[in-house]
């Protein structure tokens, strides 16, 4: 959700984010009292027990304001389209990334956009059925986390981040596939290394950062790369997801590296790295 904020902001827009894990139940209704007009009002949700508190505050926006337009993005409509749109409290529908899209949405709302939009479904007017059209083809974009918007501190002792997003694999099991196609994209290391360290110098108990990517270690060089540059950093835990047959690639020395920069946790899903 942060990395859709900065392309909003630099178009001129004012955003007001509300975290669903950390505000209170009724954050969104007092932010209605305030601004009781937003140009729309965008959700994100992955499904099961994030998407009953999403569908709850849908629900409340209909009630309060049937003109407000709620747009939904994340992997739930991703992946489930045309039931979402559907839904009465589901005006549009942002398939796959969304950096580009949630501008071209605001653009249009607020009278200066094109009409079509590649990537979102919508209600056609009668309500009859959906129209959509095709999402863009994914780009290489890593906007910078708009720290100056988030209060860090009021998070866990446990920080989540990404370096890289999409996974090489295809397996038919995961949702990623769905989206990335095997494709996979990395943010600069320069960046990185400067967000992980305003991360580490401003939150106050931080305990472990957690690498979230799907795939992290499969980029021997970057890896390595990264060791040397945090080294001459680091003081924080960390953890990281893998998988088997890529970290039975890596000799002793790098796994040093690994064990010294912080690394002390690594979570390998349900595999064997047995082919047969």
């Amino acid at each position: 959700v942060w990395s859709l904020v900065p392309g909003l902001i630099n178009a001129g827009y004012s955003v007001k984010v509300i975290d669903g894990r950390i505000d209170e139940e009724n954050a969104l209704v007092d932010a209605l009292k305030i601004s009781p007009s937003p140009l729309f009002i965008g959700i994100s949700s992955l499904t099961w027990a994030q998407l009953l508190g999403a569908m709850k505050a849908a629900k409340q926006i209909r009630e309060i304001n049937r003109e407000i337009p709620i747009v939904w993005g994340g992997w739930h409509v991703t992946l489930n389209p045309e039931s979402s749109i559907k839904e009465d409290f589901v005006d549009m529908v942002v398939v796959g990334r969304g950096e580009e899209t949630i501008v071209d949405i605001a653009n249009r709302l607020s009278g200066s956009g094109n009409i079509i939009i590649p990537g979102l479904w919508e209600k056609c007017k009668d309500g009859c059925h959906p129209v959509c059209m095709k999402a863009s083809p994914l780009k290489e974009t890593f906007p910078k986390i708009p720290f100056d918007l988030i209060d860090i501190n009021r998070y866990g002792p446990y920080f989540g981040y990404l370096t890289s997003t999409g996974c090489k694999w295809h397996c038919t099991f995961c949702a990623i596939q769905q989206i990335y196609k095997g494709q996979m994209f990395f943010k600069p290391m320069d960046q990185v290394i400067q967000e992980l360290k305003y991360i580490v110098d401003n939150y106050r108990g931080l305990r472990q950062i957690n690498i979230d990517d799907d795939l992290f270690f499969i980029n021997r060089d970057r890896v390595e790369e990264f060791c040397d540059r945090w080294n001459n950093y680091g003081g924080i835990q960390m953890s990281v997801l893998a998988h088997v047959n890529v970290l039975l690639k890596y000799d002793d020395n790098l796994w040093k590296k690994i064990i010294k920069t912080g690394f002390h946790h690594i979570l390998i899903g349900a595999e064997s790295g047995n082919q047969i």
